[in-house]
């Protein structure tokens, strides 16, 4: 279980990204995942049966999808790297050194079952929950850089 300091969701509710104590985690609803499951199940047939397992264990969820899709980008962003959180022509944007880290898309497709996501398009978030993101953001870091600094004085 992740502890949440705040989070905002995206305008279809599916997607959230938030900030943790020592991360940013892009994360995806039980429903979508739970949609995503019932769609790999739906095209389960007796030809799969033999893999079905090794199947249904890659991809339980849309949520771990994610997780391997974003592992080392978006996933867990270390709150020490990010330098500031932005909101340019409506484009969310979780600047480090190495530049912006929202972006990128992932396209889900099985069966009926659609999911996509363009993570710099435009209008993803709410325009006034992404400025409240990024006001928590910019309160919550020198906190934690403060934090960071103690402990490392405190290291013997």
């Amino acid at each position: 279980m992740t502890t949440t300091v705040f989070s905002i969701r995206s305008v279809d509710g599916n997607l959230e990204l938030a900030i943790c104590p020592a991360t940013i985690e892009l994360r995806l609803s039980s429903k979508a995942a739970k949609d995503f499951d019932a769609a790999c199940e739906a095209q389960k047939s007796a030809a799969w049966l033999p893999i079905w397992r090794q199947i249904k264990s890659a991809l339980v969820s849309t949520a771990q999808f994610m997780s391997h899709k974003f592992a080392d980008k978006l996933k867990s962003i270390p709150l020490e790297a990010v330098t500031e959180v932005t909101c340019t022509e409506g484009r969310l944007q979780v600047q480090t050194a190495e530049g912006n880290q929202f972006k990128g898309n992932v396209k889900v497709e099985i069966g009926s079952y659609k999911l996509e996501y363009q993570f710099d398009a435009p209008g993803l978030f709410p325009a006034a929950a992404v400025s409240a993101f990024a006001k928590r953001f910019a309160e919550i870091k020198p906190l934690y850089d403060a934090y960071l600094a103690q402990l490392r004085q405190d290291l013997p």
